[in-house]
């Protein structure tokens, strides 16, 4: 040690001991985020299997609704034809998952990497 320089070992022990507390509140955060992130998939995924048997039931009003919680943006030309489509998330990483488990998904993750085909769902639901 240098003369002139004192370490306090008391006041590192209680900045150590801080910076530990903080450390532990920010992993008990980022558990409970990956808890509500793995809930919100379940209920998407829950949402999607009983959409074909849901949405022909569903008022005009509800449908709108219905399409408005899974679809960003849609195109569709002149011939009423879906040419283009955004989903919401977490529908575009539920249907990415499942594109890429079949094979029509290209190299890479997200919706950058998505090829943007109208899923099967959203022709049935016209």
């Amino acid at each position: 040690m240098h003369p002139g320089h004192h370490i306090d070992y008391k006041q590192l022990r209680i900045e150590w001991q801080e910076m530990v507390r903080n450390i532990q509140v920010r992993i008990r955060e980022l558990e409970f985020d990956a808890h509500k992130h793995i809930d919100d998939l379940e209920a998407s995924l829950m949402l999607m299997t009983r959409l074909p048997g849901l949405y022909p039931r569903l008022d005009e009003k509800m449908k709108t609704k219905l399409l408005q919680i899974l679809v960003k943006s849609i195109i569709i030309n002149p011939e009423g034809e879906i040419i283009n489509y955004e989903l919401n998330s977490p529908f575009m990483y539920l249907y990415t998952l499942a594109s890429s488990l079949s094979g029509f998904c290209e190299e890479g993750y997200g919706s950058d990497h998505v090829l943007y085909r109208p899923p099967q769902l959203i022709h049935s639901l016209r």
